[in-house]
C-alpha cells in the first residue's frame, strides 16, 4: 500500500510536474490563496466550490505543461479520468498542507503569546 505522499507524487508526475516544478508551485499559492477567499478548508467544500476553478487554473498559463494539458483535453476517456482524478489528488493535497500551515502558525503564535504572559 502506498502513502499519500507517494499517490500525490504520482499526480504529479502523471500531469507532467516534477519534483518543485516553479508552475506547481505557482499554482499552489493560486489555490491557496483561492481556498482563502472563499473560505474553503476540507475536502467536501473543495469538490464543489474549487475542483472547477482549480483545474480552470491548471490549465491556464501558470499551470500545466503541454503533456498535462493534452490528457486533460484531449486523452482517451481513460486516461483523461486519471488525469482529473490526480488533479483532485493534488488539489487535495494542497488544501491539507494550506490547512496545516495555518494551524502551525496560529499553534506557534498561542505559544508565544502564553510564553510572555505573566502569572496571575
Amino acid at each position: 500500500m502506498s502513502s499519500a505522499k507517494e499517490e500525490v507524487g504520482r499526480s504529479k508526475a502523471l500531469v507532467g510536474w516534477g519534483k518543485n516544478n516553479a508552475r506547481y508551485l505557482q499554482l499552489r499559492g493560486g489555490v491557496k490563496a483561492l481556498a482563502r477567499t472563499k473560505a474553503v478548508t476540507g475536502k467536501r467544500q473543495a469538490g464543489s466550490a474549487l475542483g472547477p476553478q482549480f483545474k480552470t487554473m491548471a490549465l491556464a498559463e501558470i499551470g500545466l505543461l503541454a503533456l498535462g494539458k493534452r490528457l486533460l483535453e484531449k486523452g482517451a476517456a481513460t486516461i483523461k479520468k486519471e488525469a482529473e482524478k490526480a488533479l483532485h489528488k493534488i488539489l487535495l493535497d494542497v488544501l491539507k498542507k494550506s490547512r496545516d500551515t495555518e494551524r502551525s502558525h496560529t499553534l506557534s503564535q498561542v505559544t508565544s503569546l502564553t510564553a510572555y504572559t505573566p502569572d496571575v
